[in-house]
């Protein structure tokens, strides 16, 4: 038996290999995340972590309290979100903590779009003083594969900011001050909010386990079959 697989069928292999090992990997995180979203919103014992007096980041889907002063006129509008069949974005206004230069990211909820794709949303008005919020951490979404939505030209930044998966490196530098990498779910029941049904998870864990399976699987199969067709038995 001899193993000499030509150099496409290599690259090919490796590709497809790293393709879907990362999303088989990404699909596993989403569906760990969603576990312990679910536990942590099922229990309310758990301490609500002040954010500005602790400087760590809260464990996704802890609840938090943030206390600071909305900046309404950079908003970033998170894209091609639908809520019972409508299209429409989530509403992230950022919060500048109390006694800090650090921002925080609140999701406000969603609202639908205007039909006409050149217009936006009105966000409403939020009151120009200090306030105290509480919502749940989360981390910032992000797609399948890695992608950075946008590019950042901080001279030429215009809000608000209509973007799909914003990493946090964008983030920072469209503000151009530190930003918290996550991003807080307002309470369903606070006020200056839109439609916030946090609970609605979208895809359970248990179907993102199985894509995870089903990506894990077809790696598998591209390597058995990269093994199989390039086993050449040797000339007797």
């Amino acid at each position: 038996m001899r193993f000499r697989p030509p150099v496409w069928a290599t690259l090919v292999t490796c590709l497809a290999v790293m393709l879907f090992g990362s999303l088989a990997w990404w699909q596993m995180q989403r569906g760990q995340e969603k576990v312990d979203i679910i536990a942590r919103q099922g229990s309310r014992s758990d301490a609500v972590v002040d954010v500005a007096r602790n400087g760590a980041l809260p464990a996704h889907g802890r609840r938090v309290e943030l206390r600071g002063r909305w900046m309404p006129a950079q908003e970033v509008l998170l894209d091609n979100k639908t809520h019972n069949k409508r299209i429409g974005v989530e509403v992230w206004t950022p919060l500048l903590l109390q006694a800090s230069a650090n921002v925080v990211l609140v999701n406000r909820g969603w609202i639908a779009s205007p039909l006409r794709r050149e217009q936006l949303p009105q966000t409403g008005d939020l009151p120009d003083q200090t306030v105290t919020l509480r919502g749940f951490w989360r981390s910032l979404p992000r797609a399948g594969l890695a992608t950075d939505d946008g590019r950042c030209d901080s001279a030429q930044v215009s809000w608000p900011q209509r973007l799909n998966y914003p990493s946090h490196g964008l983030l920072e530098c469209l503000y151009q001050r530190p930003v918290a990498n996550g991003i807080v779910l307002l309470d369903p029941d606070a006020p200056s909010g839109f439609v916030r049904e946090w609970t609605d998870l979208g895809i359970p864990p248990e179907r993102h386990y199985g894509y995870a399976f089903q990506w894990a699987a077809l790696m598998l199969t591209a390597l058995i079959l990269y093994l199989l067709l390039n086993f050449k038995r040797s000339s007797p």
